[in-house]
């Protein structure tokens, strides 16, 4: 039970720290108020007109570096990645100890998935500010995805000890724990982030699956139940909740959490996923295969949905059925076990 989902991770905020600074009246000339009023523009997220206002700002004055800073930071809003990285890499070539640029084309390059490229910024960056505790965290994530998780979790400490009130490191550090399977230091560093803002339910979440893969199901549900109060409509609240339920053998109580996780959320898989199986488990086949069909309706290409769909009709005898869902499942590069294809080509009076 591991959390997959990249925006799990918590980023230090692009801008956090990052001010993009008016100039002052004494050095205005028309560049000045394009760059100013580009400004203005980023604040209200209005991206294409910033990136307009600093064209005419750079166009004026080609080393106003702040300009191609803003405009990258705008491309970087616009997830222009590309675009955003030639403009921190230009304020890079005018300005090489301006810290912000290294920390941003970073961001960009992770969210690229080139971790080296952002790992190697987030090492300038530190090289010229050592105490800055988002850099820190941001270099954790890019080893965090790279799957260096005792570089990732040395980072995460670094940001700690910088800033012990630093919540994003400390769930961040609590993740990296997770995947060592270390989950009572897991579960310290979330009761910290809960102690620190009682009010982050992901956090409760977090801690409700390290607690369940230690047996603590008491503990999960009770953080399951706190999320639930923070945020009564979270499909994630719900379905954690359910998995530790299953976990427990109460597969009613299981099954009427991943149907409220849908109702939620109409496009929530793993819910479906989850319900089928105990479905399946319970003979009840016609609602294993209903709940397969919606998987495959929102993603036809997870081969495994088809085997276990086939599996479903082979078990009611829709022989027919079992068998197109099985080859579909083969034809996406699932590996049918020999023997049930075989078997399954008997009743069929099929060959491969």
């Amino acid at each position: 039970m591991s959390i997959q989902n990249r925006k799990a991770i918590n980023w230090a905020l692009l801008c956090s720290g990052v001010v993009l600074c008016l100039l002052p009246a004494g050095c205005r000339d028309k560049s000045t108020e394009y760059y100013n009023r580009g400004c203005r523009y980023l604040d209200k997220e209005q991206n294409d007109l910033a990136i307009s206002e600093f064209n005419f700002a750079i166009k004026i004055k080609p080393k106003l570096f702040m300009a191609y800073y803003g405009r990258g930071i705008a491309y970087y809003n616009k997830t222009n990645y590309e675009k955003g990285i030639r403009d921190f890499t230009r304020v890079i070539e005018m300005k090489p100890k301006f810290v912000d640029a290294y920390i941003s084309r970073g961001l960009a390059y992770n969210d690229k998935d080139e971790y080296d490229l952002a790992i190697s910024d987030f090492t300038r960056a530190i090289e010229i500010n050592p105490r800055d505790a988002g850099t820190h965290n941001n270099r954790g994530i890019a080893y965090y995805y790279k799957g260096e998780y005792e570089k990732a979790i040395s980072d995460y400490t670094m940001a700690i000890l910088i800033d012990p009130f630093d919540t994003n490191a400390r769930y961040n550090r609590g993740l990296a724990y997770g995947k060592k399977g270390q989950y009572n230091q897991a579960i310290s560093d979330y009761s910290k982030v809960v102690e620190i803002d009682p009010n982050l339910g992901v956090t409760y979440l977090t801690r409700a699956l390290a607690l369940a893969e230690i047996g603590e199901y008491a503990l999960a549900i009770s953080d399951c139940n706190k999320a639930l109060e923070i945020n009564p409509s979270s499909a994630e609240a719900h379905y954690s909740r359910g998995l530790t339920y299953y976990l427990k053998g109460k597969y009613n109580e299981a099954i009427s959490d991943y149907t409220k996780a849908i109702e939620i959320n109409p496009q929530f898989t793993p819910a479906y996923l989850r319900r089928a199986d105990i479905y399946y488990n319970k003979y009840e086949y016609d609602k294993a295969i209903s709940d397969y069909a919606k998987v495959i309706e929102i993603n036809s290409t997870l081969s495994d949905i088809y085997f276990n769909r086939g599996l479903s009709y082979y078990k009611i005898q829709e022989y027919d059925k079992a068998w197109e869902d099985v080859h579909k499942a083969k034809s996406l590069g699932y590996k049918v076990p020999s023997g049930f294809f075989e078997m399954l080509c008997d009743v069929t009076g099929r060959e491969e």
